[in-house]
């Protein structure tokens, strides 16, 4: 092979190369959102069946409201609607207490904790993405026991799931056919797990009726929705304004 025949098949294996780096992106993001949409299926069903076991939903965790343990979301910041596990939430032995959808692994409902992560997941600012490898240190530690260090060097606090879990103040099902209860991580424009060029592209959400709907109506996607969109901070966007989060909820379709 010369030189000259040599120079022209990097050329078009670099052309090949970049027309198909876009279309393998693509397909990752839609093997992502069909994950993601079989977890939040699986979590719907063990919402189920704790609610035939107990005869009530897992209670939302209100960090700052007059009782931790609550079905009013009066004073709920929905960040804390994704939190599992507190460290100021122990038992008497010292053991992180379970907190919203950890419920359905202490009830068995839900066997795997792994399914309450999306793999689509961005980086969360000085987080790793929130991923069960991240609260389980790659799989050495029991998932519930153990808190990592984040990237900034300090210990969390917290452990989370990626999906928010939220109950419009009910404790039943059946009072919640047409909201969405479970939903992809919107706290802020840059949290959200399925984007394309650069911006977001839709939430999978889980209403409780028991199905799953890609979200991606272009009204769910206003700046205003989002405290300025991309140029909000983190602690600027829908999870941190109880307003925000209800609006962009009003907007998901049953």
């Amino acid at each position: 092979m010369t030189l000259v025949e040599l120079l022209v098949t990097m050329g078009i294996l670099s052309l090949l190369t970049g027309l198909l780096m876009p279309a393998l992106g693509r397909v990752r993001q839609v093997a992502y959102r069909i994950e993601c949409g079989a977890n939040l299926r699986s979590i719907g069903l063990a919402l189920h069946g704790y609610e035939q076991d107990l005869d009530r939903l897992p209670p939302q965790y209100d960090r700052w409201g007059p009782v931790a343990q609550t079905y009013d979301n009066q004073y709920l910041e929905p960040w804390i609607s994704y939190v599992a596990f507190h460290q100021d939430e122990q038992d008497e032995e010292g053991r992180m207490l379970p907190l919203q959808l950890a419920y359905l692994i202490e009830q068995h409902t839900l066997a795997d904790p792994e399914v309450l992560y999306c793999p689509g997941q961005p980086l969360s600012g000085d987080h790793a993405p929130f991923t069960y490898a991240y609260y389980t240190d790659q799989g050495n530690q029991t998932w519930g026991e153990f808190l990592p260090i984040k990237a900034n060097g300090q210990a969390d606090d917290k452990i989370r799931s990626s999906y928010h879990y939220w109950l419009h103040d009910r404790r039943r099902l059946s009072r919640l056919s047409r909201q969405p209860v479970l939903l992809d991580n919107i706290q802020h424009w840059n949290s959200v797990a399925h984007h394309a060029r650069g911006r977001p592209r839709g939430v999978n959400a889980w209403f409780g009726d028991g199905h799953v709907a890609f979200q991606s109506q272009d009204a769910l996607f206003e700046p205003d929705l989002w405290n300025g969109g991309a140029q909000a901070g983190p602690w600027d966007g829908p999870g941190n304004d109880p307003n925000l989060f209800m609006a962009l909820l009003d907007q998901m379709s049953p």
